[in-house]
């Protein structure tokens, strides 16, 4: 338990409509990481050209995941890094979702779609330079094979 926030006690009464789901994840976010604020999520204008680019409406309760869930890592890579003048283009396996590049001195950094759940690799000259990338941007990071962070 942290914050005060039990997710199994809160879980044990059941859910029974979204608006309960809602909460409890409002809940357990403020309780485990940071409270869900106004405008941490997707802006509607990308959800539109995401919808527009799979040629589909998203179900209202993954339009209203995007809307809700904070899509803070593209600011902490915009912020920290300088957007390459590259053409964003289609990712090989996906061509809705775009690749961006940034950089920073020592640093290299690629991200694969926006929001909530794109994805970022990175590259630095030097251990120091991951070391920074990783202080700068937090969250969980997956090390290539072969590559290690000294703690």
């Amino acid at each position: 338990m942290a914050g005060g926030f039990d997710a199994g006690e809160a879980l044990r009464a059941g859910l029974s409509d979204r608006q309960q789901a809602w909460d409890f994840i409002r809940r357990f976010a403020a309780g485990w990481t940071e409270p869900l604020e106004a405008g941490d999520g997707v802006g509607e204008a990308e959800l539109r050209a995401a919808e527009q680019c799979i040629g589909a409406a998203l179900p209202a309760a993954l339009r209203e995941a995007y809307l809700l869930l904070p899509a803070e890592l593209i600011t902490m890579v915009e912020s920290a890094c300088e957007h390459m003048a590259l053409p964003e283009y289609p990712l090989w396996a996906e061509p809705c979702i775009t690749v961006r590049w940034f950089s920073a001195p020592g640093k290299l950094l690629r991200m694969d779609g926006r929001g909530p759940y794109c994805w970022l690799s990175v590259g630095g000259r030097t251990q120091a330079d991951l070391e920074s990338i990783c202080a700068t941007i937090p969250g969980p990071w997956c090390l290539a094979e072969g590559t290690a962070l000294e703690s």
